[in-house]
């Protein structure tokens, strides 16, 4: 038996042991027993009777107990982000200083386009190897032709019995080792090649040989920081003159024509969401408007302090009316609607921790009723048990009756 049932069958109790002491006492008719029963009710504790004036003063507002076409979506807070899949933090590739800016914050870039550039020193030691490389390239040349020249003269040293096979030997090992070197030469080319251009650098541009002119800082010479896709800047780190390493990003570029919506769902309702779930997102700066999302993603973790999960949903963004950091609904779920009993929140009161809702059973009377409620729907709550449909329910002044019910219980 509930607390409320209890409290509710004391006055009761009460009222039959007094009637029946009265009997006992005065041996009164039939009749008298019988219109004392009658008057009973007026003094059950889960009735509150106001007076019509008393009514209105307290603003019982009572309407009937009807279904609603109720959705099954699960809302949950949540918030717009970047799409990290997306987006790029870009850094730089050497050690180097900030010599010049060449995009701002919301620019629109495209892949490959220069976004800044840097004076390092690892670009000269590049091209000292580059060029140092060359130099190598044409005093192995040189050895080679050279070592030709001599297996040759000993091959026709040979012909004329003027000279040895060992000689013709030794001229061919040293052409070998020529041939070698010159192969070695290019290979460390190719070398500073690739680094130049792993530093952005064109090697076409770079001097080699006699056209070497020292250490000159002119664009040919600057490490650029280049976009490594299509988006937007949206954000930029250190300025003119700051010294920039590789583990520091530089740029943030974002393509924005989708983001992420990130939704915190609670433990106890975790269960009903469920990978490809559609998804209805609402931010505060357009009401009234949604946009469609899918669930792409369950975090395999809690929480420990909020017992909540994140839920990552994408979402398009063709128009870019939704920015990064905005606060977000999300409504998680198909949609789909159920004909439920429903009343507003504010009806519901506790009361001994049970949940209970005023009826008015005739004009200005009201009876505490207890209920089963089930879930909530914004400012909804469903009814499983305690209520029928068409019953009138007080949805505005419930508290007032409760205040009401609980006064006159502690007064008797």
């Amino acid at each position: 038996m509930t607390t409320l049932a209890r409290h509710l069958e004391m006055p009761i109790l009460f009222l039959v042991l007094g009637l029946f002491a009265a009997g006992a006492c005065s041996s009164p008719s039939p009749e008298t027993n019988e219109s004392a029963t009658e008057a009973a009710p007026t003094a059950q504790a889960n009735e509150v009777r106001l007076d019509e004036a008393a009514t209105r003063r307290i603003g019982v507002r009572v309407e009937p107990l009807r279904r609603a076409e109720v959705s099954d979506a699960l809302e949950v807070p949540g918030s717009i982000v970047l799409d990290e899949d997306r987006t790029a933090r870009v850094g730089a590739l050497v050690e180097g200083v900030v010599r010049e800016w060449k995009a701002r914050v919301g620019s629109r870039v495209k892949k490959g386009d220069i976004l800044a550039l840097l004076h390092s020193h690892e670009v000269h030691d590049a091209e000292w190897r580059f060029r140092q490389a060359y130099t190598d390239l044409g005093r192995a040349r040189s050895q080679l032709e050279l070592a030709r020249s001599r297996q040759a003269r000993a091959e026709r040293m040979l012909e004329l019995k003027a000279g040895s096979i060992a000689q013709v030997q030794d001229a061919e090992a040293e052409m070998n080792a020529a041939e070698a070197a010159v192969a070695a030469a290019q290979s460390a080319i190719e070398r500073s090649e690739a680094h130049l251009s792993f530093l952005g650098l064109d090697p076409k541009m770079m001097p080699s040989g006699d056209d070497a002119h020292g250490e000159g800082e002119d664009d040919a010479h600057l490490v650029p920081v280049r976009a490594p896709d299509d988006g937007i800047i949206v954000e930029r780190h250190a300025s003119i003159g700051a010294v920039a390493i590789p583990s520091d990003p530089l740029f943030v570029v974002s393509d924005l024509s989708r983001l992420w919506a990130i939704g915190e769902v609670p433990e106890e309702v975790l269960a009903g969401v469920r990978l490809g779930l559609p998804v209805s997102v609402e931010v505060r700066a357009y009401p009234g408007r949604s946009f469609p999302a899918r669930v792409t993603y369950i975090e395999h973790m809690l929480d420990p302090e909020t017992r909540t999960a994140q839920v990552r949903c994408e979402v398009a963004n063709s128009g870019g009316v939704l920015k990064a950091e905005m606060y977000a609904v999300l409504r998680i779920g198909s949609g789909e609607t159920t004909s439920l009993l429903t009343i507003a929140a504010d009806a519901v009161q506790d009361v001994d921790g049970q949940a209970i809702a005023f009826v008015e059973t005739e004009p200005n009377v009201f009876q505490a009723r207890p209920i089963q409620a089930g879930k909530r729907f914004e400012d909804q709550i469903e009814i499983i048990e305690g209520l029928r449909e068409g019953e009138d329910i007080v949805v505005e002044g419930a508290f007032r009756l409760k205040s009401e019910m609980l006064k006159s219980r502690f007064s008797d």
